[in-house]
């Protein structure tokens, strides 16, 4: 089940190659929507730094703003949590708190969390040497505080 999703995620990260990263092109930005199949609350991406989480009636919550365009997003089970990509980097943040803090560096994408919100996965991109512009995709597994980081692919 768990390497299923993992070639699941991969073929979504190789299928998608960085075009999550056009917010950052020249190209107007595009309000995003992001929300997790049977949750009750989800982020939207109103700006390029700027997330709003809202629930199924419409509530809206405080905002919570990034340093740097934000990619993609995923809100933990419990609603008290997001995880967020940018170019730069995997970011989390408390919604009690708004403190956000990196768990990675460098190029990120597809971050979810598990379904009982213990973890989260998501992609790094990591140029191939050579100068070619290839990049090798590796998947990352971390705990719901973003520590206990540990490569969970290749």
């Amino acid at each position: 089940m768990v390497i299923y999703r993992i070639f699941g995620v991969i073929g979504i990260c190789l299928g998608l190659a960085f075009s999550c990263f056009a917010q950052e092109s020249v190209m107007p930005f595009i309000p995003a929507v992001f929300w997790s199949d049977q949750a009750e609350k989800g982020v939207i991406l109103s700006s390029p730094n700027e997330m709003t989480t809202v629930d199924v009636k419409g509530t809206k919550y405080p905002k919570i703003t990034s340093s740097e365009p934000v990619a993609n997003a995923s809100l933990s089970p419990d609603g008290k949590k997001i995880i967020y990509s940018t170019a730069a980097g995997l970011w989390i943040v408390s919604l009690d708190s708004q403190i956000s803090t990196k768990v990675y560096t460098g190029m990120c994408d597809v971050p979810r969390w598990s379904k009982d919100g213990a973890g989260f996965t998501f992609a790094a991109y990591e140029k191939k040497a050579g100068g070619n512009g290839e990049f090798i995709v590796k998947l990352f597994w971390a705990d719901s505080d973003g520590k206990n980081l540990k490569q969970v692919y290749p």
